[in-house]
Protein backbone atom coordinates (compact mmCIF):
# COMPACT_ATOMS: atom_id res chain seq x y z
CA UNK A 1 0.00 0.00 0.00
CA UNK A 2 3.03 2.29 0.59
CA UNK A 3 4.02 2.89 -3.15
CA UNK A 4 0.62 3.91 -3.57
CA UNK A 5 0.63 6.40 -1.49
CA UNK A 6 3.95 8.07 -1.54
CA UNK A 7 3.06 8.44 -5.70
CA UNK A 8 0.31 10.78 -4.29
CA UNK A 9 2.69 12.58 -2.28
CA UNK A 10 5.18 15.41 -3.84
CA UNK A 11 7.83 17.25 -2.13
CA UNK A 12 8.02 21.03 -2.38
CA UNK A 13 11.88 21.50 -1.88
CA UNK A 14 13.09 24.12 0.68
CA UNK A 15 16.54 23.32 2.32
CA UNK A 16 16.54 19.42 0.35
CA UNK A 17 17.28 18.03 4.10
CA UNK A 18 14.66 15.89 3.54
CA UNK A 19 14.00 14.78 0.36
CA UNK A 20 15.92 12.45 -1.68
CA UNK A 21 17.09 13.02 -5.09
CA UNK A 22 16.22 9.92 -6.80
CA UNK A 23 13.31 8.29 -5.02
CA UNK A 24 10.54 11.18 -3.89
CA UNK A 25 8.11 12.66 -6.14
CA UNK A 26 9.78 16.63 -6.41
CA UNK A 27 10.28 17.58 -10.26
CA UNK A 28 7.32 17.15 -12.18
CA UNK A 29 5.06 14.23 -11.93
CA UNK A 30 7.37 11.24 -11.26
CA UNK A 31 10.41 10.40 -9.46
CA UNK A 32 14.21 10.41 -11.10
CA UNK A 33 14.66 7.14 -10.57
CA UNK A 34 11.56 5.95 -13.03
CA UNK A 35 12.77 8.95 -15.43
CA UNK A 36 15.91 7.63 -15.48
CA UNK A 37 16.60 4.08 -14.11
CA UNK A 38 19.72 3.58 -16.40
CA UNK A 39 21.61 6.38 -14.22
CA UNK A 40 20.08 5.82 -10.38
CA UNK A 41 21.29 1.86 -10.99
CA UNK A 42 25.40 3.28 -11.63
CA UNK A 43 24.69 6.20 -9.35
CA UNK A 44 26.75 6.66 -5.82
CA UNK A 45 24.14 8.75 -4.27
CA UNK A 46 21.14 6.48 -4.34
CA UNK A 47 20.04 7.21 -1.15
CA UNK A 48 21.39 10.96 -0.70
CA UNK A 49 18.48 13.80 -0.52
CA UNK A 50 18.72 16.93 -2.74
CA UNK A 51 20.94 19.14 0.08
CA UNK A 52 23.38 16.26 -0.12
CA UNK A 53 23.57 16.53 -3.54
CA UNK A 54 23.20 20.30 -4.53
CA UNK A 55 26.49 22.72 -4.14
CA UNK A 56 26.17 26.40 -5.15
CA UNK A 57 28.11 25.57 -8.20
CA UNK A 58 24.90 23.26 -8.79
CA UNK A 59 24.64 19.43 -9.05
CA UNK A 60 27.28 17.10 -7.99
CA UNK A 61 26.54 13.75 -9.53
CA UNK A 62 28.65 10.63 -8.47
CA UNK A 63 28.72 7.39 -10.90
CA UNK A 64 30.08 3.93 -10.51
CA UNK A 65 32.01 4.10 -13.13
CA UNK A 66 33.15 6.26 -16.46
CA UNK A 67 30.01 6.88 -18.63
CA UNK A 68 29.42 5.23 -21.69
CA UNK A 69 29.22 8.01 -24.93
CA UNK A 70 25.07 7.46 -24.45
CA UNK A 71 25.08 7.80 -21.40
CA UNK A 72 26.59 11.01 -20.98
CA UNK A 73 23.53 12.03 -23.29
CA UNK A 74 21.09 10.42 -20.73
CA UNK A 75 23.17 12.70 -18.04
CA UNK A 76 22.37 15.96 -20.52
CA UNK A 77 18.94 15.14 -20.05
CA UNK A 78 19.18 15.00 -16.47
CA UNK A 79 20.41 18.15 -15.93
CA UNK A 80 18.16 19.80 -18.65
CA UNK A 81 15.36 18.44 -16.16
CA UNK A 82 16.82 19.45 -13.62
CA UNK A 83 17.49 23.27 -15.00
CA UNK A 84 13.81 23.69 -13.90
CA UNK A 85 14.95 23.81 -9.66
CA UNK A 86 16.21 27.28 -8.27
CA UNK A 87 18.22 26.44 -5.68
CA UNK A 88 17.48 25.72 -1.56
CA UNK A 89 16.09 27.89 0.46
CA UNK A 90 16.40 28.08 4.52
CA UNK A 91 12.78 26.80 4.80
CA UNK A 92 12.17 22.91 5.34
CA UNK A 93 10.79 20.62 2.90
CA UNK A 94 7.24 20.58 2.57
CA UNK A 95 5.50 17.41 1.55
CA UNK A 96 2.11 17.76 -0.60
CA UNK A 97 -0.77 15.59 -0.74
CA UNK A 98 -1.70 15.92 -4.73
CA UNK A 99 -5.74 14.86 -4.10
CA UNK A 100 -6.36 18.04 -2.14
CA UNK A 101 -6.46 21.62 -3.34
CA UNK A 102 -4.81 22.79 -0.69
CA UNK A 103 -2.26 19.73 -0.44
CA UNK A 104 -3.54 18.84 3.12
CA UNK A 105 -3.89 14.83 3.45
CA UNK A 106 -7.13 13.56 4.19
CA UNK A 107 -9.21 10.46 5.13
CA UNK A 108 -11.56 11.34 2.54
CA UNK A 109 -9.43 12.25 -0.67
CA UNK A 110 -7.49 9.04 0.15
CA UNK A 111 -10.38 7.03 0.74
CA UNK A 112 -12.24 8.35 -2.76
CA UNK A 113 -9.16 7.59 -4.52
CA UNK A 114 -8.10 4.13 -3.45
CA UNK A 115 -11.60 3.12 -4.09
CA UNK A 116 -12.28 4.73 -7.71
CA UNK A 117 -8.49 3.20 -8.47
CA UNK A 118 -9.92 -0.06 -7.37
CA UNK A 119 -12.91 0.24 -10.06
CA UNK A 120 -11.15 0.74 -12.51
CA UNK A 121 -8.44 -1.71 -12.10
CA UNK A 122 -10.94 -4.19 -12.26
CA UNK A 123 -11.59 -3.70 -15.76
CA UNK A 124 -8.36 -5.96 -16.70
CA UNK A 125 -8.20 -6.64 -20.34
CA UNK A 126 -7.69 -10.24 -20.25
CA UNK A 127 -9.87 -10.89 -23.52
CA UNK A 128 -7.06 -9.00 -25.17
CA UNK A 129 -4.57 -11.77 -23.66
CA UNK A 130 -6.91 -15.24 -23.33
CA UNK A 131 -9.05 -14.64 -25.88
CA UNK A 132 -7.07 -13.87 -29.24
CA UNK A 133 -6.26 -16.63 -31.48
CA UNK A 134 -2.46 -16.72 -30.74
CA UNK A 135 0.02 -19.52 -29.69
CA UNK A 136 -0.21 -19.54 -25.97
CA UNK A 137 3.31 -18.81 -25.73
CA UNK A 138 2.37 -15.66 -27.25
CA UNK A 139 -0.78 -15.17 -25.08
CA UNK A 140 1.65 -15.71 -21.67
CA UNK A 141 4.16 -12.79 -23.30
CA UNK A 142 1.45 -10.53 -23.75
CA UNK A 143 0.80 -10.64 -19.88
CA UNK A 144 4.30 -10.58 -19.20
CA UNK A 145 4.79 -7.39 -21.18
CA UNK A 146 2.00 -5.52 -19.58
CA UNK A 147 2.84 -6.09 -15.62
CA UNK A 148 6.34 -5.18 -17.10
CA UNK A 149 8.05 -8.19 -16.27
CA UNK A 150 9.46 -9.53 -19.35
CA UNK A 151 13.23 -9.54 -19.15
CA UNK A 152 13.94 -6.34 -20.52
CA UNK A 153 17.30 -4.21 -19.12
CA UNK A 154 14.77 -2.01 -17.20
CA UNK A 155 13.60 -5.67 -15.28
CA UNK A 156 17.35 -6.64 -15.09
CA UNK A 157 18.73 -3.61 -13.45
CA UNK A 158 15.50 -3.53 -10.75
CA UNK A 159 17.14 -6.89 -9.80
CA UNK A 160 20.26 -5.52 -8.79
CA UNK A 161 22.10 -6.70 -11.79
CA UNK A 162 24.68 -4.28 -13.01
CA UNK A 163 24.20 -3.86 -17.31
CA UNK A 164 24.71 -0.78 -19.75
CA UNK A 165 21.10 -0.35 -20.57
CA UNK A 166 20.53 0.37 -24.38
CA UNK A 167 18.00 -0.73 -27.05
CA UNK A 168 18.91 -3.32 -29.41
CA UNK A 169 16.59 -2.01 -32.06
CA UNK A 170 17.28 2.01 -32.42
CA UNK A 171 20.39 1.85 -30.03
CA UNK A 172 19.15 4.87 -29.01
CA UNK A 173 17.73 4.84 -25.44
CA UNK A 174 17.83 2.50 -22.56
CA UNK A 175 15.73 -0.56 -23.19
CA UNK A 176 12.63 0.12 -20.61
CA UNK A 177 9.30 -1.29 -21.26
CA UNK A 178 7.43 1.27 -22.36
CA UNK A 179 10.42 2.37 -24.86
CA UNK A 180 11.30 -0.99 -26.07
CA UNK A 181 7.24 -1.85 -27.10
CA UNK A 182 5.80 1.27 -27.83
CA UNK A 183 8.25 4.36 -28.47
CA UNK A 184 11.33 3.09 -30.51
CA UNK A 185 11.53 4.30 -33.76
CA UNK A 186 11.24 0.34 -35.18
CA UNK A 187 7.90 -0.28 -32.77
CA UNK A 188 6.05 3.14 -33.60
CA UNK A 189 6.19 2.67 -37.29
CA UNK A 190 4.79 -0.95 -36.73
CA UNK A 191 2.17 0.57 -34.67
CA UNK A 192 1.62 3.08 -37.06
CA UNK A 193 0.95 0.28 -40.24
CA UNK A 194 -1.77 -1.39 -38.34
CA UNK A 195 -3.64 1.85 -37.06
CA UNK A 196 -3.46 3.10 -40.93
CA UNK A 197 -5.00 -0.44 -41.84
CA UNK A 198 -7.46 0.45 -39.13
CA UNK A 199 -8.34 3.53 -40.09
CA UNK A 200 -8.71 5.24 -36.37
CA UNK A 201 -7.40 8.00 -34.63
CA UNK A 202 -4.63 6.59 -32.29
CA UNK A 203 -2.55 8.52 -29.74
CA UNK A 204 -0.22 6.28 -28.16
CA UNK A 205 -0.50 5.70 -24.27
CA UNK A 206 2.39 6.01 -21.77
CA UNK A 207 2.47 2.67 -20.81
CA UNK A 208 1.95 -1.25 -22.36
CA UNK A 209 -0.71 -2.10 -20.12
CA UNK A 210 -2.73 1.44 -20.98
CA UNK A 211 -2.38 0.16 -24.75
CA UNK A 212 -4.69 -2.86 -24.35
CA UNK A 213 -7.10 -1.06 -22.28
CA UNK A 214 -7.59 1.36 -24.86
CA UNK A 215 -7.73 -0.99 -27.98
CA UNK A 216 -10.33 -2.57 -26.59
CA UNK A 217 -12.47 -0.14 -27.87
CA UNK A 218 -10.76 0.38 -31.32
CA UNK A 219 -12.38 -2.53 -33.17
CA UNK A 220 -14.28 -2.49 -36.36
CA UNK A 221 -17.30 -2.09 -34.63
CA UNK A 222 -20.33 -4.31 -36.04
CA UNK A 223 -17.96 -6.49 -37.79
CA UNK A 224 -17.37 -10.07 -36.96
CA UNK A 225 -13.94 -9.98 -38.28
CA UNK A 226 -11.56 -9.87 -34.95
CA UNK A 227 -8.80 -10.04 -36.22
CA UNK A 228 -7.39 -6.74 -34.67
CA UNK A 229 -7.30 -8.10 -31.36
CA UNK A 230 -4.24 -9.99 -32.02
CA UNK A 231 -2.44 -7.02 -33.36
CA UNK A 232 -1.25 -5.84 -29.40
CA UNK A 233 0.43 -9.45 -28.73
CA UNK A 234 1.67 -10.02 -32.36
CA UNK A 235 3.73 -6.70 -32.66
CA UNK A 236 5.04 -7.01 -29.09
CA UNK A 237 5.99 -11.13 -29.59
CA UNK A 238 7.88 -9.94 -32.96
CA UNK A 239 9.64 -7.09 -31.54
CA UNK A 240 10.78 -8.92 -28.98
CA UNK A 241 11.93 -11.92 -31.06
CA UNK A 242 13.45 -9.75 -33.13
CA UNK A 243 15.42 -8.03 -30.25
CA UNK A 244 16.33 -10.71 -28.87
CA UNK A 245 18.48 -11.91 -32.84
CA UNK A 246 20.08 -8.64 -32.29
CA UNK A 247 21.22 -9.23 -28.94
Amino acid sequence: MWPDFSAKVTFRVGNGLKTSFWNETWLGDVNLRTLFPDLYIISLQQNDTIAQMWTPQGWDLMFRRALNDWEVGRVADLLHALNLFPGTVTEPDKPVWRLHSRGVFTVKSCYWERNTNHLLTTVWPWKLIWKIKVPLKVACFTWLVIRRACLTHEVLQRRGIQICSKCYMCGQKAEVNGHLFLHCKIATDLWNMFVCILRVNWTMPRTTFEVLTHWQGIGKRGSKEDWWKNIPACIWWTLWKERNGRC
